[in-house]
């Protein structure tokens, strides 16, 4: 598995706005890479100084370990902002301008609409078509000219649930073809069901980063309660998949992964002896556990 991107150290402000503070992360090939964050947090920012459309203030980034070039952009498909299309224009002569620009070959319009589904409607005017179908040519024109990497800002922004499966389900099929997708977005749903990797910003930091399963899998609480608490501590560390154990009151709450079979812990509490008057476990929403990595950072 080989280097796509790396950025060191990037850092953007827009007057007295930090946008983007000492940023770095690397991208591996064949990798969904989502860049999650609410609105403001440099998500934007980051996509556009990779795809040379800002200039950072400090920091460097390299593409395929070698420095930004007019040949490793070649390499890169992109859609960064809202496509310039001519409402009067179908489909295929929309790209087929997109082609020229590119210096794509135009034997692959068909190939690119094939991919986002939208063969049938080739000759019918952009003006006709819906905001899904927009977004769809949108992807169709940036895989045009067959990139290694295609680089997404908020895809799916503004669609209706049908338009948003639709749109996941491209980029999914992109990279099954072995493609890499740097994705960025606010939607916790939309990382998670499509992007391998993450990485989580607020207020131009990266709060975390790494694969979506360690990142964003979330743990339950469990609330548990027995006449010795400090003994029923001392016997809960030793567990399988119980951790961060606290007191509250007269309860102990521990975080304890999907593994944890209650009934299974508590049998195992009774054979050491222990009988709880209280077992609970309260399940943990994926928005919930997104609120706790990003809660208590600098507003």
């Amino acid at each position: 598995m080989s280097s796509i991107l790396q950025i060191n150290n990037l850092s953007k402000r827009y007057g007295n706005t930090l946008a983007l503070d000492d940023f770095s992360l690397n991208v591996n090939s064949e990798s969904v890479y989502g860049i999650l964050g609410p609105n403001g947090s440099g998500k934007t920012t980051t996509l556009s100084i990779i795809l040379d459309v800002l200039k950072a203030d400090s920091g460097s980034y390299q593409w395929f370990d070698e420095l930004p070039s007019a040949t490793s952009r070649r390499r890169i498909g992109s859609l960064l902002e809202k496509p310039n299309f001519l409402p009067y224009l179908s489909a295929a002569k929309n790209l087929r301008i997109s082609a020229l620009i590119k210096g794509a070959p135009i034997e692959s319009i068909n190939t690119v609409l094939e991919l986002v589904d939208l063969t049938q409607r080739k000759h019918s005017a952009y003006q006709s078509f819906s905001l899904g179908m927009k977004q769809r040519l949108a992807l169709a024109s940036s895989l045009l000219g067959d990139p290694d990497v295609l680089v997404l800002d908020e895809p799916t922004n503004g669609l209706d649930p049908q338009g948003i499966f639709e749109v996941r389900n491209i980029i999914q099929r992109i990279a099954n073809q072995g493609k890499t997708v740097i994705l960025a977005s606010h939607i916790l749903d939309e990382i998670e069901k499509v992007c391998t990797h993450v990485a989580i910003l607020k207020n131009g930091v990266k709060l975390t980063d790494g694969t979506t399963r360690e990142k964003l899998v979330s743990s339950d609480t469990l609330e548990i309660a027995a006449p010795d608490l400090e003994e029923l501590q001392h016997v809960l560390n030793a567990f399988r998949g119980v951790d961060g154990i606290t007191r509250h009151d007269d309860k102990l709450l521990a975080s304890i992964s999907d593994e944890v079979d209650v009934s299974e812990l508590n049998v195992y509490l009774i054979n050491k002896g222990i009988k709880p008057n209280h077992l609970v476990r309260k399940k943990q929403t994926l928005e919930s556990h997104f609120m706790e990595i990003t809660r208590g950072d600098r507003e």
